[in-house]
């Protein structure tokens, strides 16, 4: 356009002007995100001078597993899971010692008895005393509670509250299943996004280039050229957009399946 050469419209100049204007808007409101994003990290990490690294945003990298094996390992690793199982437990401990206050108690008894006179005769008779004896005796003793009533009462009892926490036991594990499928889901969901993106972000860019090529040469169209840096302007804020998605998806997917698996991220 300097050497005179091309040829536009003042609708073309308006294009362009409508172009640059969104791009303006679109970074307006990307910076606040970035100075609400800081300003949650400073009162997070407790630390005036965090600040915003410098480095270019990665995704992170993931290899996902089954959503089972996330599962699992909410099951051995969530304090809430592993609560609960310790719970229940100790209701079923409970449960085992209010049975037991309902049978006999059985003890196994042992007697010993030495007896010696030295100037006394020892009678020849079963029912008289003995001075010179040496006995051994072994009992089996068995005591029997009869306030049957209000131990079977406490055994009904424990076997309520063993029934209900493994009953909570379920509900939460349920509940943690549903929340473990969402972010597994978010974090698939994310992942490909991030990839489709990346791949629209590389022709947006290719495009814009050989446009822009084309401009140089003296054979381009405006309105291409202001199409092209607009598709690619928008694809590139859309590839950053969900690579902070992906990342915050596989954090989230960390925290509900209480597996730390392997992430790099910048």
């Amino acid at each position: 356009m300097d050497r005179g050469k091309s040829t536009f419209t003042e609708t073309d100049l308006i294009r362009l002007k409508l172009s640059l204007e969104t791009a303006a808007l679109l970074l307006l409101d990307m910076r606040r995100n970035e100075e609400v994003a800081l300003a949650a990290v400073r009162t997070l990490t407790s630390d005036s001078d965090a600040d915003v690294d410098s480095e270019e945003i990665e995704a992170a990298e993931l290899a996902l597993q089954p959503v089972s094996y996330y599962e699992d390992g909410a099951r051995l690793h969530r304090p809430e899971a592993r609560m609960l199982s310790a719970a229940k437990s100790a209701a079923s401990a409970y449960r085992s010692l209010r049975l037991a206050e309902l049978l006999p108690d059985f003890a196994l008894l042992g007697s010993f008895a030495y007896g010696y006179a030295q100037s006394v005769d020892d009678p020849v008779n079963a029912f008289m005393n003995h001075p010179n004896t040496l006995s051994l005796g072994l009992y089996l003793a068995i005591r029997q509670p009869l306030d049957f009533g209000p131990r079977l009462g406490r055994l009904a009892e424990a076997r309520a509250q063993e029934r209900m926490l493994d009953a909570k036991r379920r509900e939460a594990l349920g509940g943690i299943a549903l929340e473990i499928d969402r972010a597994y889901a978010a974090t698939k969901e994310a992942q490909r996004r991030s990839e489709r993106t990346q791949h629209g972000e590389k022709l947006a860019l290719g495009w814009f280039r050989s446009v822009d090529d084309n401009m140089k040469l003296g054979i381009g169209d405006s309105r291409d050229l202001a199409d092209a840096a607009r598709n690619y302007f928008e694809l590139r804020l859309r590839h950053l957009q969900s690579i902070i998605d992906f990342n915050i998806a596989v954090a989230e997917l960390r925290r509900a399946s209480g597996v730390e698996f392997s992430t790099r991220t910048n």
